[in-house]
C-alpha cells in the first residue's frame, strides 16, 4: 500500500493556499484621518450594501458624514481610545455602533497608523458583527429615544455651523472694507483680526507673529480673559523643526491635542505652562513665502477643530497677507518722491523764458519780448528753433531743484 507523504515535510508554498480577499469575508477596507472628526479618505464601495449609503457620500470632507452615524460622545471617546492603544502597540481594535439607513449596525474596526504628506492617517478594515455576538439589543423605545436625541444634536450642530459661517462672512466683509487710519496699518489690522478671531472661535487667546529666520517676532496678542492686547516675548523656533516643516508644507495646523499631535509635540512643554491644550495655526504667505503665522489657542480640555474653522483661519491669514502687500506697495511708492510745487513752478517759468528768447532770436524783432507777453502770440515761426529749449526744459522738470 502506497503511503501519502506527510504534510509537515512539504514546503510551505505547497501547503498554504492563497488567502481570500478581505471583501469576500465581509470586511470593508478604509483610510481616514487620525482625527476626532473621522473624515474618511477611502471606503470600500460595498458599504452601500451594508449601510445604505454610497462610499462617496461617506467620504465627503464637509460635515463629517461618517461620524454623524455614531453618537457624538462615542466618537470622541473612541478617538481617545485609539490614541491610547497606539501609544503601546502598532495597531488598534475598537467596536462601536452606526445608525445607518438599515438600522443600527455593530462595527468592529481594526487598523494601523501611517503617515503620508506630513499627515497622520489610519487604515484598516471594518467588519459587521451580528447582534447575537455582541451586546444585547436595546428595546425599541430606547432606540427611538436615542435616534431622537441624535437628530436633535445633529440639528443643533448644523445651526452652530450656520452661525459660525455667517459670522465668518461678516468678518471677511468687514476686513475687506476696513480703512486703516493710523500711522501703523499693520498693527491696526493685527489687533482687529486677533480680537475678532477670539470672538468667533471662542478661544482664550489669538496672536500674530512675524517669522524672521528661525525666530518668531510678536506683532500683537489678544487675551479674551483680560480683554486687552499685549506683546509677548519673541520665540526661538530653532528647536521645533517638525513644527516649522508643518507650517511650510501646509496651510494650517489643527492640533486637537498638542501633547499627542506629532506636529506640535515640540511645543507641548511650552504650551503646558499656560494650560494650552489645542491650537489652530494658519501660515501667512506673501508671494508664496512664509512670513508669519496666526495662532489660536484653547486652554483646558482638548478641542476638535471643525473643517470650516480650519478653512476660515487660512482666510484670516490671507487677509493679513494682503495688508502686508498693500503696505509694501505703499512704502515703495513713497520712495519715489514727486517734484515739489515750487520746483515745478520754477521749471515752468524757465521754459517760458527760453521759449520767448528762442522766438526772438529767429524772428529778430525790434526789441526783445516782454515777460508779460502771452505765449500764444509766439507762433510756429519760432517753433523749430525752440525745440532744443523745450527738450532741455523737459529734462530740467524731471530733476529736483535745490
Amino acid at each position: 500500500m502506497k503511503s501519502q507523504p506527510d504534510a509537515a515535510t512539504r514546503m510551505a508554498a505547497e501547503v498554504v493556499t492563497q488567502l481570500p480577499v478581505p471583501s469576500r469575508l465581509g470586511m470593508l477596507r478604509f483610510e481616514r484621518l487620525n482625527e476626532a472628526n473621522w473624515a474618511l479618505l477611502y471606503l470600500d464601495p460595498n458599504c452601500e450594501r451594508d449601510f445604505g449609503l454610497q462610499a462617496s457620500e461617506l467620504c465627503a470632507l464637509i460635515g463629517s458624514p461618517y461620524a454623524s452615524l455614531m453618537e457624538p460622545e462615542q466618537r470622541y471617546q473612541l478617538h481617545d481610545a485609539i490614541q491610547e492603544q497606539l501609544a503601546y502597540r502598532n495597531y488598534y481594535l475598537i467596536r462601536y455602533t452606526l445608525h445607518t439607513n438599515h438600522g443600527p449596525v455593530s462595527i468592529l474596526e481594526l487598523g494601523e497608523p501611517y503617515r503620508q504628506h506630513h499627515r497622520q492617517l489610519l487604515r484598516g478594515y471594518l467588519l459587521m458583527v451580528d447582534d447575537a455576538l455582541g451586546a444585547p439589543q436595546a428595546p425599541q423605545s430606547d432606540r427611538l429615544e436615542m435616534a431622537l436625541e441624535q437628530n436633535q444634536r445633529a440639528q443643533q450642530e448644523q445651526l452652530q455651523h450656520l452661525e459660525r459661517v455667517r459670522a465668518q462672512q461678516d468678518l471677511i466683509l468687514r476686513l475687506a472694507r476696513q480703512r486703516y487710519v493710523t500711522n501703523d496699518p499693520l498693527l491696526e489690522a493685527a489687533e482687529l483680526i486677533t480680537r475678532s478671531a477670539c470672538d468667533i472661535y471662542a478661544v482664550d487667546s489669538a496672536s500674530l507673529w512675524h517669522l524672521d529666520g528661525k525666530c518668531f517676532v510678536p506683532i500683537t496678542a489678544w487675551s479674551a480673559r483680560h480683554e486687552c492686547h499685549t506683546v509677548p516675548d519673541a520665540l526661538n523656533a530653532s528647536g521645533t523643526p517638525d513644527y516649522l516643516e508643518a507650517l511650510h508644507s501646509s496651510r494650517a495646523i489643527a492640533a486637537d491635542n498638542t501633547a499627542t499631535d506629532p506636529r506640535t509635540h515640540e511645543l507641548a512643554e511650552r504650551l503646558a505652562h499656560r494650560n494650552v491644550t489645542a491650537i489652530l495655526d494658519a501660515s501667512i504667505r506673501v508671494d508664496g513665502q512664509l512670513v508669519g503665522v496666526l495662532c489660536l489657542e484653547q486652554q483646558g480640555a482638548a478641542r476638535p477643530w471643525q473643517s470650516d474653522e480650519v478653512a476660515f483661519a487660512g482666510e484670516l491669514a490671507d487677509q493679513f497677507a494682503q495688508v502686508i502687500t498693500s503696505q509694501n506697495r505703499r512704502a515703495a511708492t513713497q520712495c519715489a518722491e514727486p517734484l515739489p510745487a515750487c520746483g515745478r513752478a520754477k521749471c515752468q517759468r524757465l521754459f517760458a523764458g527760453q521759449l520767448r528768447m528762442a522766438w526772438w532770436s529767429t524772428s529778430t524783432p525790434a526789441s526783445p519780448p516782454s515777460p508779460s507777453t502771452p505765449l500764444r502770440k509766439y507762433k510756429a515761426i519760432g517753433f523749430q528753433s525752440c525745440r532744443r529749449w523745450r527738450t532741455s526744459a523737459s529734462c530740467c522738470s524731471t530733476r529736483r531743484l535745490r
